[in-house]
């Protein structure tokens, strides 16, 4: 080979390799421009500093006063970009993308809960500016691969979906801030964590390992569904009832739910109704733990720490609220069950 045609080849080469770079480069800045803080690092930190300052509404109640109609959410991506964005999120988790499922969103707290109904696909899409489990996954293996070819599509889209966690470059510092954001989805939650009566009173902790990395979770813990606005005046306890239901089984038969407060995890921005119940019934429920569940003791100690390190953010505030205050009293409005009943239009 001559030496014109190997400086050729070398410069060729050399391009390429500095074109690689800068792709890879991009798409970690990407990565941890929508993924947050490393959790390892996060989860460190005491839960209190990870959450909002919790609201506590009057009289411990969130039946909604108003549904609005229509939602007062305004999305920052529409149309067909809404959709390749919702499909980009959730195919960072390897999850098919769900059609048609319609969330209750939190308008308002104060001086009246108001909230409305949104797409889940509205959620997945602008869930990226608050730092979603979706994103994070990005780290995991495999779905660099998936983040490089939909980075592509989607990396305009990324950059106003980024801007809508902020007001004035300013991301939320309170819960109020947070449902006054228009261009989050804000879909509400419901985190549930359940206690074994006993001394020391126990926690049942659920045992997984999603795309979050969160090795355990709450006792129950979910999005509240448009369909809970039928179950009764309530809609966040009856998603909270229902949850509870289908993770404890007959175990969650006659427990009193009591509302800790609303919070929201300062990595995800998504409003979350903390509940704490007590058990009366331990039917079905085991004293060590196994694949699904863990019994932790509010104690201080190592069990708790370490606890508190593997929870996602609200229900590590909700452990150690516990922990340190016991179970807050009951309300009659948080303790009787949902009656009959249609949220006021």
């Amino acid at each position: 080979m001559t030496g014109f045609w190997k400086a050729v080849l070398e410069n060729a080469l050399g391009n390429l390799v500095t074109l690689g770079v800068i792709f890879v480069l991009a798409a970690v800045w990407t990565a941890a421009r929508f993924s947050g803080p490393p959790l390892v690092f996060w989860r460190r930190l005491d839960p209190r500093r990870r959450v909002l300052p919790p609201v506590h509404p009057a009289g411990g109640s969130l039946a909604p006063a108003k549904v609005n109609q229509p939602s007062l959410f305004v999305s920052p991506v529409e149309g067909h970009e809404l959709v390749a964005l919702a499909s980009f999120v959730a195919g960072l988790s390897g999850k098919g993308l769900p059609r048609g499922m319609r969330c209750v969103r939190l308008d308002r707290l104060e001086p009246r809960v108001e909230v409305s109904a949104v797409g889940l696909t509205a959620h997945l899409a602008t869930n990226v500016a608050a730092f979603s489990g979706a994103a994070r996954a990005i780290w995991s293996p495999g779905a660099l691969g998936r983040a490089l070819r939909g980075w592509l599509v989607v990396h305009g889209a990324l950059s106003r979906v980024a801007a809508a966690g902020r007001v004035g470059g300013v991301r939320p510092r309170n819960v109020r801030e947070l449902l006054a954001n228009r261009r989050l989805a804000n879909v509400a939650a419901v985190s549930v964590l359940a206690v074994l009566p006993g001394e020391p009173p126990r926690a049942v902790l659920g045992r997984v390992r999603d795309e979050t990395g969160a090795w355990w979770q709450s006792s129950a813990a979910g999005p509240v569904l448009a369909r809970d606005l039928e179950e009764g005046p309530d809609p966040f306890q009856a998603a909270a009832r229902r949850l509870l239901r289908h993770a404890l089984g007959d175990a969650a038969e006659g427990a009193e739910l009591v509302l800790q407060g609303v919070t929201s995890s300062r990595a995800e921005l998504r409003p979350v109704a903390a509940y704490a119940c007590r058990l009366t019934c331990r039917k079905a429920l085991p004293d060590t733990p196994t694949r699904s569940f863990a019994p932790v003791g509010l104690v201080r100690g190592r069990e708790l720490a370490r606890a508190l390190r593997r929870l996602p953010d609200v229900a590590a505030w909700q452990l150690a609220m516990l922990a340190e205050a016991g179970m807050p009293p009951a309300r009659e409005a948080d303790a009787r069950r949902p009656e009959d009943g249609k949220a006021a239009p």
